[in-house]
């Protein structure tokens, strides 16, 4: 259990700590100003790295012993999150913040052991880089990966995503390759990140600021140099596919400012994400993109993970060029994409009908309201005892949920949503050997059949509500999706087809269904609110 107390804590900080730190920033005037460069149109409070940080950091000193690696990881992060800080609030430049870099590269590469001693078969077999040329490459690849992040944080939930994805193939690697202590800081930079992101997805609330967008690229290629680096078999390009997009990102935006005979380091809108933008995509629709961008760099990371570093090169590049060459099309046609209405013409109107239905919605809108609760409900009474320490985690949550929901429900409903992601899925998972049997009656084809009229439920209520409020889809939803996905070569070698069919068939079913009940309303979001307090305290019991 120490993998899931991981998780929640380093959450749970995250989310107790950004509304804090939000209110601190604003008062210190540490905020994002719009500009000609920028898409959001008021200042915005640049704290949530900071909650991200301490959310991380704490995690990982709960969860594992300090040895010299997590020791310079801690270190060259501190050092990061404060140049971050100061920036963030004086803009010191990127000279400074250049030096800081360099400092915590230096740290994890003397102290912590990084270093980047072969390049595989890109030479010749059995050639280890000397020392004078592996500490500068290895510092090359590391400032560089951090300010690809921090270069790529210009949306709303844009470099939170991106790093979400990047942390989700590291923490499958790491379990391939046993490295407990990369899994655990995977895990705590997944919390940390999803605590974060309720409050950034669009539209958001709080920015990362540089002091959170150079932590999760510090953070990011480290972790990636040591799974690579200590396992035989993963060839040391493969960092080139895991952080694909960021870099593809940066090396092209500074091409084309030397090109223009600007300096690479000043700031300017010739992204990749403000060119979506200029084509005519939304903003949540650019960030959704680039995420299925860097979900398919970070897929063929996993896939040929044992491919040599010739292949993985060639991938690298072959995606690098698709993409470049669609944008370069794009410019030289001054392409912009068309808007066609096909739901509400083409399925709304054939649909009109069910409009004045109301006594259907009613039902749909009851049968979820009671029915998604208690199928949560089961689920906790089913599960096993668990230790103490996580109880007082989920205690701790439902208390702080509890507080919110008296001061600011609207942001209770984001801390439920982050909640479920990682509650649902534990609680399917500890499941999913349970008979679900009573009086010698097996009972779980009467579950199964209860979560599809969950499900069909909520899509009744999506069709017929005329509130188009009712169901938001974001950028967020495919981070759920890809993490659904995931599970499989993730957890497939400690359950069979057909339970990890019925964990995702699952996981699916109930994260959606919430999404639906929490924006039906201030009905839907507080019967959202009082089952996961009271699932967090049934199953916090389990340990008391």
């Amino acid at each position: 259990m120490t993998l899931v107390s991981t998780l929640f804590i380093a959450l749970f900080i995250t989310l107790v700590t950004v509304p804090m730190f939000k209110s601190v920033a604003v008062r210190a005037h540490i905020l994002d100003v719009p500009d000609e460069r920028k898409v959001h149109a008021r200042p915005m409070p640049r704290s949530g790295g900071l909650a991200m940080a301490l959310g991380f950091s704490v995690a990982i000193l709960v969860g594992v012993s300090v040895e010299r690696f997590i020791g310079s990881v801690l270190a060259g992060s501190f050092i990061l999150v404060a140049a971050g800080l100061v920036d963030d609030r004086y803009e010191i430049g990127y000279k400074p913040k250049f030096l800081c870099q360099v400092a915590a590269a230096l740290v994890v590469i003397l102290y912590g052991g990084i270093e980047i001693k072969s390049l595989g078969m890109l030479l010749p077999d059995g050639v280890v880089l000397p020392m004078w040329a592996s500490v500068p490459l290895t510092l090359l690849v590391i400032v560089g990966v951090t300010n690809a992040i921090n270069l790529a944080d210009g949306l709303d939930g844009l470099a939170g995503g991106i790093t979400l994805i990047i942390f989700l193939c590291l923490f499958g690697l790491a379990y391939q390759t046993g490295d407990d202590t990369a899994m655990i800081m995977s895990l705590a930079m997944l919390g940390a990140l999803f605590g974060f992101l309720s409050f950034n997805t669009y539209p958001a609330t709080v920015f990362m600021g540089d002091s959170g967008s150079q932590l999760l690229g510090f953070a990011s290629i480290v972790l990636a140099l040591r799974i690579t680096g200590s396992h035989a078999l993963l060839g040391p390009s493969l960092p080139l596919l895991i952080v694909g997009f960021p870099i593809l990102d940066t090396c092209i935006v500074m091409f084309e400012r030397m090109k223009e005979g600007r300096s690479p380091f000043v700031a300017d809108n010739n992204h990749f994400h403000h060119k979506l933008l200029s084509l005519g995509f939304f903003h949540t629709e650019a960030v959704f993109i680039i995420y299925l961008l860097q979900t398919v760099f970070v897929g063929s990371a996993y896939l040929f993970r044992y491919s040599s570093d010739w292949f993985i090169l060639g991938l690298f590049v072959s995606l690098s060029g698709a993409i470049i060459a669609f944008f370069y099309v794009a410019g030289i046609y001054g392409l912009r994409i068309k808007r066609y209405d096909f739901i509400d013409r083409g399925i709304k109107g054939r649909l009109k009908f069910l409009k004045d239905r109301d006594r259907i919605l009613f039902t749909a809108t009851l049968t979820l309201d009671l029915l998604l609760p208690l199928l949560i409900f089961i689920n906790c009474l089913l599960v096993s005892r668990i230790p103490g320490y996580l109880s007082l985690v989920l205690l701790s949550l439902a208390a702080g949920v509890c507080g919110l929901w008296v001061m600011k429900k609207s942001m209770a409903g984001n801390v439920v949503r982050v909640i479920i992601y990682f509650l649902i899925p534990c609680l399917i998972y500890l499941n999913l050997e349970k008979s679900f049997s009573f009086s010698g009656l097996n009972l779980r084809t009467v579950y199964l059949g209860s979560c599809i009229v969950c499900i069909l439920s909520a899509l009744v209520m999506v069709r017929l509500n005329k509130n188009r409020d009712t169901f938001h889809m974001s950028p967020m939803d495919f981070l759920i999706l890809i993490i659904a996905i995931s599970v499989y070569p993730l957890v497939g070698t400690m359950m069979n087809a057909k339970q990890t069919g019925f964990f995702i068939v699952q996981i699916l079913i109930f994260f959606y269904s919430y999404e639906i009940l929490i924006n039906n309303g201030k009905r839907g979001r507080s019967i959202a609110i009082a089952s996961t307090v009271t699932s967090l305290m049934i199953v916090a019991l389990k340990g008391l």
